[in-house]
């Protein structure tokens, strides 16, 4: 306690030396705690949109729904007897909360003079709007709901533009049933969308399940989504459900959409580099700032060996005290970086938007406990490190020469 005192006493006692120390580890811990919310924030936001965007936490399909190759549409689609047998299991599961079901299909729209393709999706509005309703962006239009036209389509952005539809006009949908045949019918756009992604928006198009059914001649759906209450238990329900329903394929969110741990892992390496910078200069300042304060007080550090005080003791009272600035300087930079944060968030501003897409994602921060954690024990060491170095030199020398020095 008293070399602890003494350490408090010698920071106070050097203020202006005090201050610059603790504004080179308060800056440092700021940025790094700020990438690291930001880092954050991208995590959270990602995880909800691959989930909330239709996805769901869990996707359910007949064996070979998944990978298989498909000479016609819906050959591994599931049948009602296996969408039954699906729902009665995870009735038996308290945490599933919606069962979205789902069918995908291909073909050609025209509006007469052109004609595009399409890889459509059919929906159950009521279901897909309790469970995904946040993830249609209808820029024209009305939502495809329970309330539109049984032959009510959503168009992207980027396909309707280049049919020269707009909401109310009617196109055709020409594709084939599942026994090959070819089929087509007359619909109704309701409503024109926006995923952001230009390449995406020029082949969406979304319709009624019973409508596309009956368009591919068929009481199959491709696939059946699950959302539950706690993403903790994805892999208890997928591992129980798995084991109850052989003859179904279940696969994860994580296992469906790979972009999310690769988007992730950018951002991770991008966080290492830039706190291997931050803590790299962090640290030479740090420790030329100790070193000017330690090479200033070696007439005191003489007197102090000269009085019996050993150098293990000496050396011990600059790590203290640089521990101290340490833990004085992550407490404001945790004060600062929150301040920023809250401040950062309420500004409301909009990063421009990433390669391959059309719009921009919000800016913000969101504090990770976690890695506060990790980056303020990073800096506590990184004080014991500079002033275990700096101090080095001084108590190496004589007692003669440390009281002979200028």
């Amino acid at each position: 306690m008293m070399w602890l005192s003494l350490a408090l006493r010698n920071i106070v006692a050097n203020r202006r030396r005090s201050m610059l120390a603790l504004a080179a580890i308060a800056a440092a811990a700021v940025a790094m705690m700020l990438f690291a919310g930001y880092v954050n924030a991208i995590r959270v936001g990602l995880r909800h949109t691959t989930i909330h965007d239709g996805l769901g936490h869990l996707r359910v399909a007949a064996h070979g729904g998944f990978d298989a190759y498909e000479e016609k549409q819906l050959q591994h689609g599931m049948t009602p007897v296996q969408y039954a047998a699906l729902e009665k299991a995870a009735d038996a599961e308290p945490t599933v909360r919606r069962i979205v079901p789902g069918l995908t299909f291909q073909g050609l729209v025209s509006n007469g003079p052109r004609t595009l393709a399409f890889s459509g999706s059919g929906v159950d509005p009521a279901l897909e709007s309790a469970a995904f309703s946040a993830s249609h962006d209808i820029v024209k239009g009305a939502q495809l709901n329970a309330s539109a036209p049984d032959d009510g389509i959503v168009l992207g952005t980027e396909l309707a533009l280049r049919l020269g539809v707009e909401p109310g006009q009617s196109v055709t949908v020409l594709t084939s049933t599942v026994s090959g045949a070819i089929n087509a019918a007359d619909m109704q756009v309701v409503g024109i969308e926006s995923t952001g992604s230009p390449e995406r928006d020029l082949h969406l198009l979304r319709a009624k399940l019973p409508m596309v059914q009956t368009l591919l001649a068929t009481d199959r759906v491709s696939y059946v989504a699950l959302l539950l209450d706690d993403q903790a238990d994805v892999e208890d329900v997928q591992r129980r459900l798995s084991t109850a329903l052989p003859q179904l394929e279940l696969r994860n969110w994580l296992q469906l959409a790979p972009y999310y741990t690769q988007v992730l892992g950018l951002y991770e390496n991008l966080f290492r580099i830039f706190g291997l910078f931050i803590l790299v200069v962090s640290l030479l300042g740090l420790t030329t700032i100790i070193l000017t304060s330690v090479l200033e007080r070696s007439r005191e550090i003489g007197v102090m060996r000269a009085l019996g005080i050993s150098a293990w003791h000496v050396r011990r009272a600059f790590v203290l005290e640089g521990l101290a600035l340490c833990v004085i300087g992550v407490v404001l930079g945790m004060l600062v970086a929150a301040g920023l944060g809250e401040s950062i968030n309420a500004l409301r501003l909009t990063m421009p938007p990433p390669p391959g897409q059309t719009e921009g994602y919000p800016l913000r921060v969101l504090w990770d406990w976690s890695a506060t954690a990790g980056i303020a024990t990073v800096v506590l060491l990184l004080g014991i490190a500079a002033a275990w170095m700096a101090s080095g030199r001084v108590t190496r020398l004589k007692v003669i020469d440390a009281l002979g020095a200028l």
